[in-house]
């Protein structure tokens, strides 16, 4: 019997990374939640029989507690999906350096230091041939190829994510690692409702959003999970160093 492939999921807890861990957790993987919000995680660990940190990502003793975990658990890591990350809204005019700082560190640092923590189970595991597929997906933003005015910040991380997944795509492809970048538009998760509620949009923005599509809607949740599993997956093993825009066509409006 082969072994399951492992995945840890950083933002695992609700949303874009919780809807991940369900399409992967059906296809046999076992993923390993880490988000702050332990109950909504540990809710969703526990409905797909998986395992939860609660875990800070810009923390290093935290992610190596995450990369042991896998360890002890599996021995393996087939997959590390980096996608816990802050918005922020505000104009360049509005953006104090402290306010680009905060955002960097979420957004940009906090995916390589979990990157670091992984990278010797990652590079364990692809070395062994035989434990299947081996990469890491990083989250972004459509925002990152077509910005918006209003979140300067959050846009510069976004962008910052897109180059650290090519930087890392040559560094790390002589290893066996794949590392790609799946990039949403606008979805609707507790995140992004409270998000743009914080930029001063109505919840029409969902619905302007969905106008601006040649398809005539959003990307849901499960949108993203299919791409990213399919990114992981042997089928996608053609994929490095590659941006996937997942917006229904929005930013080509």
């Amino acid at each position: 019997m082969s072994t399951p492939h492992v995945a840890i999921i950083t933002g695992g807890a609700s949303g874009i990374g919780a809807e991940t861990a369900r399409v992967l957790a059906a296809r046999s993987w076992s993923p390993i939640l880490c988000d702050l919000n332990e109950e909504a995680g540990r809710t969703v660990a526990d409905q797909l029989s998986a395992d939860f940190l609660r875990c800070d990502h810009t923390d290093p003793e935290a992610c190596v507690e995450a990369a042991e975990l896998a360890m002890e658990k599996h021995g393996q890591l087939n997959l590390l999906y980096a996608n816990a990350g802050v918005g922020w809204t505000g104009t360049a005019d509005d953006c104090a350096p402290d306010n680009l700082r905060a955002v960097l560190e979420t957004n940009v640092i906090g995916h390589w230091t979990m990157i670091r923590a992984c990278l010797p189970l990652l590079r364990e595991t692809a070395r062994a041939k035989d434990r299947g597929p081996v990469s890491i997906v990083l989250t972004a933003s459509a925002l990152a190829v077509r910005p918006r005015p209003g979140c300067m910040a959050y846009n510069v991380s976004k962008a910052a994510v897109v180059g650290m997944g090519r930087s890392l795509a040559r560094d790390l492809g002589p290893d066996g690692i794949r590392v790609n970048v799946v990039a949403p538009g606008l979805v609707r998760t507790p995140a992004s409702e409270a998000f743009t509620r914080d930029w001063g949009l109505s919840d029409d923005v969902f619905g302007r959003y969905a106008h601006e599509s040649p398809l005539g809607r959003i990307a849901t949740p499960r949108d993203i999970a299919e791409v990213t599993a399919f990114i992981a997956s042997e089928a996608g093993k053609g994929l490095s160093s590659s941006t996937l825009v997942v917006d229904c066509g929005t930013t080509g409006h």
